[in-house]
């Protein structure tokens, strides 16, 4: 997942770990990778999701979870309609 629309933004970084509630924003906002209830069974069940590029498979892809391991970024991306 880009941390910003490809389209838009000349190579964007993609995002390592999103947590739910971030990736269930950015979807509200505008994000298409997921609809917003996409994600509802998995955080239901607190099980981690990896979302990876079909034309990139060797990339580690993005990792959506609970808590973030870590908060390197404090921003992870930018939505809008």
């Amino acid at each position: 997942i880009f941390a910003a629309h490809p389209g838009i933004i000349h190579k964007p970084h993609s995002i390592p770990e999103l947590t739910y509630r971030e990736m269930r924003e950015l979807a509200y906002a505008g994000f298409s990778v997921l609809h917003d209830e996409a994600l509802l069974p998995a955080y239901r069940g607190k099980i981690p999701l990896v979302i990876k590029n079909t034309n990139n498979p060797e990339h580690p892809g993005t990792r959506i979870v609970l808590k973030h391991s870590n908060d390197e970024f404090p921003v992870v991306g930018i939505a809008g309609d």
